[in-house]
């Protein structure tokens, strides 16, 4: 048996070797990329302080009606009575 070291091997599977080394780096761009995408859609959400001042106004809101619906039912009440 002869051996002529790794050289013949290198030249018969270069293309697969070298297409194998192109797909690992893009898919390491694809998905550095989406990482990166990930972290600045994180950045740019609300911060938990806004979420807690928005449900504190819309709780505000939700009173005041509560409250004027209760004044115009009282005020239909009063009506149906008479």
């Amino acid at each position: 048996m002869k051996t002529n070291g790794i050289s013949p091997w290198l030249k018969d599977n270069a293309w697969n070797i070298i297409t194998t080394l192109v797909l690992v780096v893009m898919a390491f761009a694809a998905l550095n990329s989406r990482v990166v995408a990930l972290e600045v859609k994180i950045k740019e959400y609300p911060s938990q302080d806004w979420f807690e001042l928005k449900f504190e106004v819309l709780e505000k809101k939700i009173t005041e009606l509560e409250l004027e619906l209760k004044e115009h039912s009282k005020f239909v009440q009063i009506e149906n009575n008479n």
